[in-house]
């Protein structure tokens, strides 16, 4: 941790519309005081019905972000700690200007969620 602030955690995946913003209103439900958020490399539909019905069901429909949003070299600054959904994603951050990540930002890669399997 930094002087006594929690770390602030990005999920990143191709449109901000399944695994991230999944991954985000997860994150919130377990730890409502985490500093988290998601964003797409491009967005341009809405969240899944899938990751709606989903977060439903486990009661965490209230965590889940109204809109996808775009990830922008400016937020990668923002964040310490940066999760990418695939390795394909981590190196998408190229995409967004090829941004200069701080020393403390770092990434993280997850393997793939497969909602249907839920």
């Amino acid at each position: 941790m930094r002087n006594e602030e929690a770390l602030k955690l990005l999920f990143v995946c191709p449109r901000n519309a399944h695994r991230s913003p999944l991954a985000e209103a997860l994150l919130k439900k377990l730890r409502p005081d985490s500093q988290v958020g998601s964003k797409g490399l491009q967005v341009g539909i809405p969240v899944s019905e899938q990751v709606k019905e989903y977060l439903s069901r486990m009661n965490g429909d209230q965590y889940l972000k109204e809109a996808p949003e775009s990830l922008s070299k400016k937020c990668l600054h923002e964040y310490d700690i940066i999760v990418a959904m695939q390795q394909r994603h981590k190196d998408a951050y190229h995409w967004v200007g090829g941004a200069k990540l701080r020393p403390t930002n770092y990434f993280l890669i997850l393997v793939t969620l497969n909602l249907t399997a839920l």
